[in-house]
């Protein structure tokens, strides 16, 4: 058969969040510089930006204190 209004407004998307956007970067460190530049650049000093899973974004691509000592530079 025929699709109808109902049809087509039933299988619409539901708002489930898709990814829009996929970054390939060298290093697994270089991503969180990149992806906190269009988060400042999209929501600026919003209060509440919404980005899906940000804390563990964070968690896994963020810095995590560990610097490369001074003799190995």
């Amino acid at each position: 058969g025929t699709l109808t209004d109902d049809d087509i407004e039933n299988a619409r998307d539901q708002g489930l969040s898709r990814p829009k956007v996929l970054i390939i970067c060298p290093m697994k460190k270089d991503v969180f510089p990149i992806v906190e530049n269009f988060r400042m650049l999209i929501f600026g000093d919003s209060d509440k930006p919404f980005i899906s899973n940000y804390r563990r974004f964070k968690t896994e691509y963020g810095d995590t204190g560990f610097k490369i000592s001074e003799k190995r530079k």
